[in-house]
């Protein structure tokens, strides 16, 4: 095991370029030296802290990193909570409630990835942080802090759940922005119907499969709803979410029967069917009276215009080069996950909510294609 001394932590004081990383313990007077340093300090292949060593680093007052920390005892954990600067601890995997509080005071970020599971005291604290949350470890989620959580006005990202609890899912649906639970892949009808008084950016492209009851329950949800997952949908499936007043992605269906195609004509709003590879005649002509911005990318381009008035085709196009300008700046890593989603929700707005932190509010036009 490698330890960082006070010679290399008088180094690093003199120039701040020395990288720290492959120390993985620190003696204390190296701790006392690098207390003096003003600066940010990435100490990142820390996996154990003494309790002395925690007390000198507490007096730092710039930013410092320790990502590799799994867990803390509780008298260190309450040592590091007396830092003054923003704290990063994204290797945790148990976070003990005396350190919420602290990183609840992070001007900017706040990364608990590994976490399971979290308190209720620890997410009370955190939803009232002003700093970007993200809890994507999460694999265990109790009602009431989903409730805590949910007071949140920016993202909501909690893509490590695999199901929702039907207690969970009604308090999450209380939420205000993008709620990302892509990761879930099994969803109840009775879990679905809490989650569709949702508000906003709703992404469950986790699911592969969508009953007829669970699209059904789903229906309501007036915001932009992603079930870009599955790769086909049951008739019954395609009639239930027929009913969706908001905008609804189903980027991932291939093929679509007659009357499949028929019941999701009855959607209104924008319907994202970019998967989309061929569509019978009949359907086409069915599909072509649906009431809102169509969105069939992969179809060929005579048959997507068949399904289109002018003034439809023409924000498609300007859509269409917006998008692939977004993309382009994500796959470069130019843009996160949610701003790519911002970006979606600029540009194919949904129809039915006003608005919130973060997104542009939508006045609906009264032009429908004829």
């Amino acid at each position: 095991m490698k330890t960082l001394t006070a010679e290399i932590a008088a180094s690093f004081c003199k120039d701040p370029r020395l990288k720290l990383r492959e120390y993985e313990a620190l003696d204390l007077d190296a701790a006392r030296i690098l207390s003096t340093h003003k600066d940010r300090i990435q100490l990142n292949g820390l996996t154990s802290l003494s309790l002395a060593a925690a007390e000198e680093l507490a007096k730092h007052s710039g930013t410092l990193s320790l990502r590799s920390l799994a867990t803390l005892p509780d008298d260190v954990a309450e040592a590091l909570a007396k830092h003054e600067g923003d704290l990063l601890l994204e290797g945790l995997t148990q976070l003990p409630d005396v350190l919420a509080p602290k990183l609840a005071q992070n001007a900017e970020y706040i990364e608990l990835d590994q976490l399971a599971e979290i308190s209720d005291g620890a997410a009370a604290v955190l939803a009232a942080s002003r700093a970007e949350l993200s809890l994507r470890g999460l694999k265990r989620l109790s009602t009431s802090a989903a409730e805590l959580l949910a007071q949140r006005t920016d993202t909501l990202r909690l893509t490590g759940l695999k199901e929702l609890s039907p207690g969970v899912a009604h308090a999450l649906a209380q939420h205000r922005g993008i709620l990302n639970l892509r990761g879930v892949t099994d969803l109840s009808p009775e879990a679905a119907v809490g989650l569709a008084g949702h508000r906003g950016f709703l992404n469950l492209r986790g699911l592969m499969e969508l009953a007829a009851e669970t699209a059904k329950a789903l229906a309501p949800h007036k915001g932009m709803l992603d079930l870009s997952g599955p790769s086909g949908l049951s008739d019954d499936a395609a009639a239930a979410l027929g009913r969706n007043r908001g905008t609804l992605f189903l980027n991932g269906v291939t093929h679509l029967s007659d009357a499949a195609t028929a019941g999701l004509a009855q959607h209104q709003g924008t319907l994202g069917l970019e998967g989309l590879i061929t569509l019978s005649d009949d359907a086409v002509e069915v599909l072509s009276k649906h009431q809102g911005l169509l969105l069939v990318h992969g179809l060929d381009i005579a048959t997507a215009n068949k399904m289109t008035s002018e003034t439809d085709a023409a924000a498609l196009a300007k859509g269409r080069r917006l998008m692939e300008k977004a993309n382009d700046q994500f796959e470069r890593g130019a843009l996160t996950e949610e701003e790519l989603l911002l970006k979606v929700m600029e540009i194919w707005p949904p129809p039915s909510y006003g608005p919130f932190r973060g997104f542009k509010a939508f006045e609906p036009t009264s032009e429908r294609p004829s």
